[in-house]
């Protein structure tokens, strides 16, 4: 007894192959249209944490920006100070990097060999004034918060005068500090306006003026 056994034809075959080869193509078009996406939604989430990471520094640090009384010999008060381009204050240091007491802060634009800048944060320790100076800031330790920026703009809200200024030298600190960061064209990141609100007015060892319910104001 013989069974009869058919088998695929030709065309069959080659109806079979081309199926397939159809489905590997688009499979391959596919993964590589898949990882191109990847790659710009990997890009785009790392530029996107580096600026939410950089704002939170800086949030943190104005937010906490301490104003010390004058030192002994100097009628200087020493807290929030900056122009349009530079900003320094002391702040208490960051326990992350295991930084005890305050910390005087400069956050500065550093120009690079393309053209660019970069925002660089110099942070040094502070006794009320022991370590301001230039050089002392300069030589202190240096951390790149936002790289290759076109142009930033600090702006100091006055209460008083309801005007924001650029630059700003008072005992007290600002209402408002405004930090505008501009990208060259091309660049995908995009810097929301940081505007913070310094939480501490007063040296704690002020001389308080119960009068006017606040503290006095350094005589020069």
């Amino acid at each position: 007894m013989t069974r009869d056994s058919k088998g695929m034809t030709l065309i069959e075959v080659l109806v079979a192959l081309s199926v397939l080869s159809l489905l590997a193509v688009g499979m391959v078009a596919t993964f590589r249209i898949g990882h191109r996406t990847y790659d710009r939604v990997l890009k785009a989430d790392r530029t996107y944490w580096d600026v939410l990471v950089a704002q939170r520094f800086l949030r943190d640090a104005l937010e906490s920006a301490y104003p010390f009384e004058p030192g002994a010999g100097t009628s200087r008060a020493r807290g929030l100070d900056g122009t349009a381009e530079r900003l320094q204050l002391t702040a208490p240091g960051r326990l992350a990097d295991s930084a005890t007491g305050f910390r005087r802060l400069s956050f500065v634009l550093v120009r690079r060999m393309d053209g660019l800048e970069d925002l660089v944060t110099h942070s040094q320790l502070d006794r009320n004034g022991a370590s301001d100076s230039e050089t002392a800031a300069a030589a202190a330790g240096a951390e790149v918060l936002v790289s290759g920026v076109k142009t930033i703009e600090w702006g100091y809200f006055d209460a008083q005068g309801s005007v924001w200024r650029s630059t700003w030298s008072a005992r007290r600190p600002p209402s408002l500090v405004r930090l505008r960061v501009e990208f060259p064209p091309g660049d995908s990141r995009r810097w929301p306006n940081l505007i913070v609100a310094p939480r501490i007015t007063d040296d704690a060892n002020c001389s308080f003026d119960v009068v006017a319910q606040a503290c006095r104001e350094p005589q020069s």
